[in-house]
């Protein structure tokens, strides 16, 4: 039998009596599923604007003959604000409203709505006709749901830009003691053959999670697959993790503040400058990057090897910061890639935009001319230039990318 959500809480009204006539037993199973939506309609629409780090492990494989093949590992920043999901790098602290499509690099599948928008579309309004299924041997109860395509917000895009809306349909499993959802997941349904997909799915696990001084029952882990009509196959195992309370002036940090610093000095002032053309210049890595231990999306530092010098002044001095982040690092079977870029100098209350382009070796087998294709860097590795200002790509073949800290690479300042 299937119900409308609405008639879940029609039911649940109707269960208590007004009258000394009998009332008429309702169903345990709809019982459970009138209180499991009422409580995650409520905990929706209570829930304040919050941001999680957003750990997202790519995998693929050419057939289910195959086993999965790590393609990356993106982290990003997802926050529920103001009932949308918005998406940004890790330690930007800005959040916008670009498709998470638009941010990451291609090679592996992404796609949105884990984080709050398929809860939402199924709980708080009345698109999907649920019924109950079975009680599984742990003891939740399992309801199964459809939404038409007349109803549906579900949107499928590919990397190619087209797009369409479908009709999907899934399952959520209840706990018929808390009435609280532990899982749900999304299929969808007769994907238009354009899109080059015959299949996907998506399950969100839920759990209670502290954000401030309040628990709320949020998504923890997620996994997204797509079936293309080849019959290859991409998987996306996801986590939530360092949630917290966001505010619009808020600075977002995934680590525990310092207990001992209660009265923090406010910021020095600093100045913009900007590089004049044609210095060259030499920076050392601040960390080591290495495939398995840095991924997608994190920030990166570098230190200025001496003083940068115009006209007999010190615009920068030796030791200023460098900033950047690993824009790509990816592996399609032997061949590994990192794609890097730099955007700020900092130091002696001064910045400066990071607009340059790889000189000539600043050490030896360093880093390729401006222009050049490429500059061995070991048995099997090679950098190249980056086809923009600030960047460059480390390829790796048969052999596990690895630059060291205090790996050197010169520069020359763009117009």
């Amino acid at each position: 039998m299937m119900w409308s959500a609405a008639a879940a809480l029609f039911f649940l009204a109707q269960s208590s009596p007004t009258t000394t006539t009998t009332p008429t037993p309702v169903p345990k199973e709809l019982l459970v599923l009138a209180h499991a939506r009422n409580h995650m309609s409520n905990a929706l629409r209570g829930m304040p604007n919050y941001t999680c780090l957003e750990t997202i492990e790519r995998s693929k494989r050419s057939s289910k003959r195959r086993k999965y093949e790590l393609i990356d590992v993106l982290r990003i920043e997802v926050g529920y604000v103001d009932g949308k999901e918005l998406f940004a790098w890790p330690g930007s602290g800005k959040f916008d409203d670009r498709d998470i499509g638009d941010m990451v690099p291609s090679g592996g599948a992404i796609g949105n709505g884990n984080f709050a928008s398929h809860s939402g579309a199924v709980f708080r309004g009345n698109v999907a006709n649920m019924k109950f299924g079975a009680i599984e041997e742990d003891g939740l109860f399992r309801y199964d749901y459809e939404v038409p395509l007349n109803l549906s917000g579900y949107r499928i895009r590919t990397g190619k830009g087209a797009g369409t809306v479908v009709a999907y349909h899934g399952s959520f499993w209840v706990d018929p003691n808390t009435k609280r959802v532990r899982r749900i997941t999304v299929l969808a349904e007769n994907v238009p053959a354009f899109l080059d997909i015959s299949e996907t799915t998506s399950s969100i696990d839920y759990a209670e999670v502290q954000i401030g001084e309040r628990p709320y029952w949020l998504p923890v882990s997620s996994s997204m697959g797509i079936t293309d009509l080849r019959g290859g196959e991409f998987r996306n195992e996801i986590t939530f993790t360092g949630c917290r309370q966001f505010g619009g002036e808020s600075v977002l940090r995934f680590d525990d503040p310092d207990p001992s610093i209660t009265n923090p000095e406010p910021p020095k002032p600093v100045t913009e400058v900007v590089l004049p053309k044609d210095k060259m210049f030499a920076i050392d890595l601040g960390q080591r990057l290495r495939w398995g231990q840095n991924q997608t999306g994190d920030e990166i530092n570098a230190t200025l090897v001496s003083d940068f010098k115009y006209k007999d002044a010190i615009l920068l001095p030796k030791g200023s910061k460098v900033t950047g982040r690993i824009l790509r690092f990816q592996q399609d079977r032997a061949l590994q890639a990192m794609e890097v870029e730099f955007t700020a100098i900092e130091g002696g209350g001064r910045r400066a935009v990071f607009h340059a382009s790889i000189n000539q070796p600043a050490a030896p087998g360093a880093i390729a001319p401006r222009g050049a294709p490429g500059t061995r860097i070991g048995r099997n590795s090679t950098i190249v230039a980056g086809p923009k200002p600030g960047t460059f790509t480390v390829l790796a073949y048969s052999q596990m990318l690895d630059l060291p800290k205090g790996f050197r690479i010169a520069w020359i300042t763009l117009e």
